[in-house]
């Protein structure tokens, strides 16, 4: 989008509408200096907040800066700056009524019947589980080959992502072409990142790239949330008996690819490891070559 198209938060004209439709005596709000001026905050995030009169045009803004997000993306984005009662709602009612929206993205209700073939990746990794659930369900598998790439894992989602933006823009000359793709850089820079918990400007500079504020890593919930990871994962590894490979160690390989039948065994082997990885992969002698397979397909030969 062009510069003068820029929408730029007012926080100066936000502390004038907070003194008309926010009570700062109220239990859970506090003052704050931002920008250079006092503004209500939320006492225990310090997020600011909104007042009714500025919502509308500031998600219309964000709609626009991030290029078309979706409401969860658009919540995160915007939560770590500001906050009012009832938000997600009324940011997901927001986007449910963007006309463009809904002629450039896959919906996300799913009406009808369910699809005649699915796209799988050729992975060492629950092969036969997926064909099952297919198969039950009388659905086509189409497996990922050099020629079908479509389910490239993380870089087909960054794709979507990207066409999804796309679709949502009109370009017709080579000038929009190259404003596009700096318009979608600095969307993607800009929204939330579940896996991050932050936008990557905030995680690498440390400030909000929408909104000219310091960004704070909350880091009490990253340490419950990473506390409960742990203990999940404790839980999960006392009922498991801790085996190290090691090289000349004997193994067996599960089958758990193609169509098996009910009676041919569940492993085949045994076979001998040449080598242990860090990646959690381990190489095999299987005779007349070598294969490299993840060890939650092998279970130790303790003959």
């Amino acid at each position: 989008m062009a510069d003068a198209d820029m929408f730029s938060v007012d926080f100066e004209a936000m502390a004038h509408a907070q003194k008309r439709e926010v009570d700062a005596t109220k239990p859970g709000v506090a003052m704050q200096e931002i920008a250079g001026g006092q503004l209500v905050v939320d006492k225990q995030s310090k997020r600011t907040i909104v007042p009714a009169s500025m919502r509308k045009g500031l998600m219309t803004a964000y709609h626009q800066w991030l290029i078309h997000p979706g409401a969860g993306t658009m919540h995160a984005t915007m939560a770590h700056v500001f906050v009012w009662p009832n938000m997600e709602r009324a940011l997901k009612a927001h986007a449910n009524t963007c006309t463009t929206c809904y002629k450039s993205k896959d919906p996300t209700v799913n009406y009808g019947k369910l699809p005649l073939k699915a796209v799988t990746v050729h992975s060492c990794e629950f092969k036969k589980e997926c064909a099952e659930l297919l198969d039950s369900y009388d659905i086509h598998a189409v497996g990922t080959t050099v020629r079908n790439p479509q389910a490239n894992a993380i870089v087909e989602r960054v794709h979507r992502v990207i066409g999804d933006k796309m679709r949502a823009t009109t370009i017709t000359t080579p000038d929009e072409w190259e404003g596009f793709l700096h318009n979608v850089t600095f969307s993607l820079r800009a929204s939330h990142h579940s896996t991050l918990g932050s936008s990557p400007a905030q995680a690498a500079f440390g400030r909000d790239m929408l909104v000219d504020i310091k960004h704070v890593a909350d880091w009490a919930e990253q340490h419950a949330r990473k506390v409960t990871q742990i203990q999940q994962n404790s839980r999960e590894n006392a009922k498991r008996t801790p085996w190290l490979y090691a090289p000349d160690d004997k193994v067996f390989l599960r089958q758990d690819g193609g169509n098996l039948g009910k009676l041919p065994p569940m492993f085949k082997g045994h076979y001998t490891v040449l080598a242990t990885r860090e990646n959690g992969t381990l190489v095999l002698d299987k005779g007349t070559y070598v294969e490299c397979v993840s060890l939650r397909r092998v279970i130790p030969f303790k003959a």
